[in-house]
């Protein structure tokens, strides 16, 4: 089969790169292994690498730049809110090392706030990724020299592909040119980062091992937005939808319902993960999986609460109830208050003073949608319809991993308040851990002891003696301890999960006889009875509705040996249907305390 050519423009990179120290000896090495000739090999490496290679152009880089600010300012606030310091400190990063800019994936405008941003601030050409299938004609040749490379989607079975892209990327780190790509497996269809994917990280991790490449830098990027177009189709998606196709007309649709204005977007650099030595990475995916999840958790870290997250929090807190605008106000500036005690990063100032920013984002989620503005009564009340609590829960996603060891505690002080259990404070710790395990594919925790002592700090912002407390003999502090520790979010954060995995367990209880059904008929039947459950108003609202969270509690049962059911795990499955119904009616006791 005759080779295709490659273009001129990238011989002068493949010159360079066939240049490289230890690249002869590779050569050498994969001739022997694969049998054939040295010259055979070398001419298959140079023909792959004139497949992969970014040919970069000052022009297309700024063609490129160009473009991304434009699409990012069709429904978003120009520029991008970001930190100057950070970005020196970026710049300075990159001086001194190779690094990778993984950004949390939330938008199809993600790619290009990333790109306009640094190209706006003067940062060196990023080399990004894409499927060689979409190499073809013009976005191929315009793609190349914008910094993307193209790779193949398979090429396990190849080693000289293996062998050329290594050598590429081991290039490109030693000079220190920069790459960017969405973190694979953190987009979430709602609003919470999910549990990270190798993929690009571990092809770049071993091309720093392969190529004796050292100090690379992992920088995590939190994307964040006010509002945020792709909402109701990841919520259509999660009720059970089909996805829609992503094609031309699709996209022509999307840039169509970008304009419209919906807030400011906002990107922040977290601490970048060092991978100093790549090959002393022994058990290869699980140490990559370190490295990868604590670059997630440090994006989680950054991340900002936005004003709309707040809102849609407070407003779920109410359900069924709307809210007048001085309820919601409060609230919003309730949590608002709560998180700026504990340095938790907000994307405004939350004060009195603020209300009329405050009003001005709500009429943006009125506007598109996210919420409802009834206007009948004496009073302006806000609330949902009944079919938006799946986009309302994406925005309260985006910030209630800061709430969640919050909502634990109050769950936790729940369960020890109608224990009669002597042992009060191993109870408390006992529940928490519960509920850490019951959730552990939601969020990302931290180890156990960890875990342990953040529960124990929360407690003591309120009352530092409460473990003195919480043993004696007189009256409980749990009353006290609740109604000091700032606004109660439980049944605002964790409830709609909980009745989630409740929903998974009924399912599975009532179909004992069922056992050969797929994880995915599974998660189908339990969308059904969902949706019965909120018209007979057995579960709180209908974010409990969704597919990732069924098949994560699938996914819980299922390791927990409950899933499917059988003869032999009905009674455990059965009482742990009930320590969850104990649980949602804890945290529905616990909204209660909340209603006027």
């Amino acid at each position: 089969m005759a080779r295709k050519a490659i273009p001129k423009a990238a011989k002068p990179i493949i010159k360079a790169v066939t240049a490289q120290e230890g690249f002869h000896n590779g050569i050498q090495s994969l001739a022997t292994s694969e049998g054939i000739s040295e010259a055979e090999v070398r001419a298959r490496v140079k023909q792959c690498l004139g497949e992969i290679v970014a040919i970069p152009s000052e022009r297309f880089r700024s063609f490129a730049g160009y473009i991304s600010k434009t699409m990012v300012s069709l429904g978003y606030e120009s520029p991008v809110i970001c930190d100057p310091k950070q970005l020196e400190s970026l710049r300075e990063l990159m001086k001194k090392h190779p690094v990778a800019l993984l950004w949390t994936h939330k938008s199809h405008v993600d790619g290009s706030a990333v790109i306009a941003t640094l190209h706006e601030n003067g940062f060196p050409m990023l080399h990004s990724f894409g499927g060689a299938n979409m190499a073809f004609a013009g976005v191929g040749y315009s793609g190349r020299r914008s910094g993307i490379i193209f790779i193949r989607r398979s090429f396990a079975d190849d080693n000289c592909y293996k062998f050329a892209l290594r050598q590429y990327l081991g290039y490109l780190m030693e000079k220190r040119s920069p790459f960017s790509w969405a973190f694979e497996g953190t987009r979430s269809r709602i609003g919470k980062l999910m549990p990270p994917r190798l993929g690009l990280l571990k092809y770049l991790v071993e091309s720093a091992a392969a190529t004796g490449t050292e100090g690379l830098r992992l920088v995590p990027v939190s994307l964040s937005y006010d509002l945020i177009s792709d909402v109701d189709d990841y919520a259509a998606e999660e009720s059970g939808s089909k996805k829609t196709q992503e094609n031309f007309s699709w996209f022509m649709s999307y840039l169509k319902r970008l304009r419209s204005p919906m807030g400011r977007i906002y990107m922040n650099f977290g601490e970048a993960v060092a991978v100093d030595a790549p090959k002393a990475l022994r058990n290869e995916d699980n140490d990559l999986y370190r490295l990868a999840f604590q670059v997630a958790v440090n994006a989680n870290r950054v991340t900002p609460i936005t004003m709309p997250a707040l809102v849609c929090m407070a407003l779920i807190g109410a359900l069924p109830r709307a809210l007048t605008m001085q309820q919601l106000s409060d609230q919003v500036l309730a949590l608002a208050a709560w998180a700026e005690e504990r340095d938790i990063t907000l994307t405004s100032s939350y004060s009195e003073a603020d209300r009329k920013q405050l009003e001005s984002v709500m009429e943006l989620m009125v506007r598109r949608g996210v919420i409802k503005r009834h206007e009948n009564g004496l009073e302006t009340m806000l609330g949902f319809n009944e079919q938006n609590h799946s986009a309302a829960a994406y925005y309260r996603n985006t910030a209630v991993h800061f709430f969640v060891n919050k909502a634990i505690v109050e769950l936790a002080l729940m369960r020890v308040a109608v224990s009669q259990r002597e042992d009060k404070q191993a109870l408390l710790y006992e529940e928490a851990r519960w509920i850490r395990n019951l959730l552990k594919h939601e969020f990302y925790f931290l180890p156990t002891d960890q875990f342990e002592q953040e529960i124990k700090t929360e407690i003591d912002k309120v009352d530092p003696k409460w473990e003195t407390a919480i043993t004696a003999d007189s009256e409980s502090p749990v009353p006290r301890i609740l109604a000091n520790t700032g606004p109660l979010v439980v049944h605002a954060t964790l409830l709609d999960i909980i009745e989630a995995y409740l929903i998974m367990a009924k399912v599975l209880e009532k179909n004992i006889s069922e056992e050969s059904k797929t994880k995915a008929e599974w998660v189908a039947m339990a969308l059904k009875f969902g949706q019965q459950a909120f018209l007979q108003r057995l579960i709180s609202s209908n974010a409990s509705i969704g597919r990732q969270v069924l098949d994560n509690a699938y996914r819980w049962l299922e390791g927990e040996g409950l899933a499917p059911a059988t003869q032999e795990n009905l009674e455990q499955l059965s009482k742990l249907r009930q320590r969850l119904e104990r649980t949602v009616r804890r945290g529905d006791l616990l909204r209660s305390f909340t209603a006027l």
